[in-house]
């Protein structure tokens, strides 16, 4: 369909049904094993009608990339934004990214089939779209590294060692767990992860929350907690 043409709500509901269906079939199969046919199966519409939204299966695959990750930019923006502490709001996008992931799982089996399958010669397509998260998280990390908010450490090796956890635990234990009764999706899985993971960031960026005072023990002032996280 040419651009900038408008698009009438039957066509944009067939468009967002090519695209969740597509969804689907590129994790499950990735962009070499998907066919454009199995696609308009699963919506029930022509192999053609396709052609008509997207040019061909990686102008599809391109679209499914933008929606996925644009969709997890966006929440990332709206967690680094307002005037809450640094910390708080590292802490919400690492929250907003584990659900995201819980809502979106093919996410993360389609990144790791795009790293798998990268050379020197063919960067994954994920890269163009996953740069400006990576670029706008090192950013604030940097300046809390700057205010002695965060303890010095790299955050490139910080974010991927964090994301992996998430992305390795969704989209691998289906494939190499079949038979466990664990569910990565569940509610209550999620809400333990979520917590095992923030306790994870605080170490890695020396943001501990202050635990109540116990007996015999004096419980650390703010002076004290960010001094310690500079060091």
């Amino acid at each position: 369909m040419a651009k900038g043409q408008p698009i009438q709500p039957r066509a944009e509901s067939t468009r967002t049904a090519i695209l969740k269906a597509a969804e689907a079939v590129f994790a499950e199969k990735g962009f070499v094993g998907c066919r454009l046919g199995e696609i308009a199966e699963r919506v029930n519409i022509r192999r053609p009608s396709i052609v008509y939204h997207f040019r061909d299966k990686r102008d599809l695959y391109d679209a499914v990339i933008e929606d996925l990750l644009g969709g997890l930019m966006a929440r990332i923006k709206a967690a680094l934004a307002g005037d809450q502490p640094l910390g708080t709001r590292l802490e919400a996008v690492l929250l907003a990214g584990v659900t995201y992931l819980g809502e979106r799982p093919s996410l993360a089996r389609i990144v790791l089939r795009e790293v798998a399958e990268a050379s020197p010669a063919r960067n994954p397509v994920v890269m163009r779209h996953v740069t400006p998260i990576i670029a706008a998280l090192q950013e604030a990390i940097r300046a809390g590294q700057r205010d002695g908010l965060l303890r010095p450490m790299d955050p490139i090796r910080f974010m991927f060692s964090t994301a992996g956890a998430t992305v390795f635990l969704i989209a691998g234990t289906p494939v190499l767990a079949p038979e466990s009764p664990f569910d990565p999706l569940d509610g209550q899985q999620l809400a333990a992860h979520k917590a095992e993971a923030l306790q994870m960031m605080r170490r890695w960026l020396g943001t501990r929350r202050r635990r109540s005072a116990r007996p015999g023990k004096t419980k650390l002032g703010p002076r004290r907690e960010v001094k310690r996280a500079g060091q």
